[in-house]
């Protein structure tokens, strides 16, 4: 977040050497009032904006890590294992790659974000892209939980023991399935 603030906020800079759109981000609480709401409306836009990006990097770092980790306890004796983690690691990387490159080019020109006056701007069906995102996501989330599975039934260990193991995977199902009637509604 303090990356984000130095970047997109300029802190420490002087007023007079910030571009115009990287105001919303600068401006006091007692200049806002006075610009009026729609600087705050726009201030909004803006930070969903950048959100969205930083969602995407932030969600596609933690599945690739988990890949990974998944790799490195798993990955030494079947190389079938290693080719689905780096099957995972690629969906994982596409699928932040896609949702930041959605985020960036759904609206044309750039600033039709967030504000909406401008004629010659155009966005393309927020609900689609933000369901196949949605989509996408679930199905690599379910291919992470899914992928250790076999690996943990050839495990020396008690059927208990397994069990156990499993359920520690299988609690990623909580997170996956509630959310899936959400991404349903909105298309």
């Amino acid at each position: 977040m303090l990356v984000l603030a130095l970047v997109i906020g300029k802190i420490g800079h002087p007023l007079e050497e910030i571009e115009l759109w990287r105001l919303a981000f600068t401006i006091k609480v007692g200049d806002k009032e006075r610009l009026g709401a729609k600087i705050l409306y726009a201030d909004s836009f803006k930070c969903f904006y950048y959100r969205q990006i930083a969602y995407a990097i932030g969600i596609g770092l933690v599945k690739c890590i988990i890949v990974v980790v998944l790799r490195r306890i798993f990955g030494v004796s079947s190389p079938a294992f290693r080719i689905a983690t780096w099957i995972n690691l690629a969906l994982c990387a596409s699928w932040s790659l896609m949702t930041i490159l959605i985020g960036l080019l759904n609206c044309r020109p750039l600033n039709y974000h967030w504000v909406f006056k401008s004629p010659a701007g155009h966005c393309v069906n927020p609900n689609a892209t933000y369901t196949a995102v949605g989509m996408l996501d679930k199905i690599t989330d379910v291919l992470i939980i899914l992928t250790p599975v076999p690996m943990v039934l050839r495990l020396r260990i008690t059927p208990l023991q397994k069990l156990g193991i499993l359920g520690i995977f299988a609690l990623g199902v909580v997170y996956v399935f509630p959310s899936i009637p959400g991404l349903l509604c909105r298309s």
